[in-house]
């Protein structure tokens, strides 16, 4: 994700200021006025715009203060203030050998350690939710992430591991919860839409 978004900065050739908090946001005679704290000396900048993309999650938004100004309407009100986000883990493990996993195996899920996961070119990435797992510990995620990597790796040899990184989404300062919200569903759904499908499906 960061080799995209240094890609789009450089298309734009835009000036980037990094480590600032966005605080407040209003508008005056058609100008847009964000009041950011900079995290790095704790001192207030504030910046007047024409227009404004905000792409911040609402989990962190609702803490903006807004004001009316700015025109949101009710119904964007409420979803900032209302939107849930999800409280699980991410854990990334780095996978590469002679087998490409990308190509297949198309979905991962173990319901008993309440696991969904998917590989990417070089990695396999797996959600872990449900009570307890929102927090979990590098260790925890090392133990976690190494158990199923096995399974996978028992199936698809010729793959080598590399360490398990965890991510807590709900202590991230930037978006204090997942952007992706995982919800419990039975397996059925799951088997019935994925086995028409020509990839492989482990089912653990």
């Amino acid at each position: 994700m960061s080799d995209f978004v240094n890609k789009l900065a450089e298309a734009a050739n835009a000036n980037i200021h990094l480590n600032r908090t966005l605080t407040e946001i209003s508008k005056e005679d058609n100008m847009f006025k964000l009041v950011f704290t900079n995290t790095d000396n704790g001192k207030e900048e504030t910046v007047h715009a024409d227009y404004v993309i905000m792409t911040i999650p609402f989990s962190t938004l609702r803490y903006v203060k807004i004001d009316d100004s700015v025109g949101l309407s009710e119904e964007n009100k409420m979803g900032i203030a209302r939107l849930p986000y999800g409280k699980h883990s991410k854990i990334g493990i780095p996978m590469v050998g002679r087998i490409d996993l990308y190509n297949q195996l198309l979905f991962y899920f173990n319901l008993d350690d309440f696991i969904t996961g998917w590989p990417g070119q070089q990695a396999l990435t797996l959600f872990v939710y449900g009570e307890g797992k929102e927090d979990l510990t590098e260790k925890e995620g090392k133990n976690i992430g190494k158990k199923h990597a096995k399974i996978i790796s028992s199936i698809y040899p010729g793959k080598t591991i590399g360490k398990p990184v965890t991510k807590n989404w709900n202590i991230d300062p930037f978006s204090q919860g997942s952007y992706s919200q995982q919800q419990l569903i039975q397996f059925g759904h799951i088997q019935r839409y994925l086995m028409p499908l020509p990839k492989k499906v482990i089912k653990a």
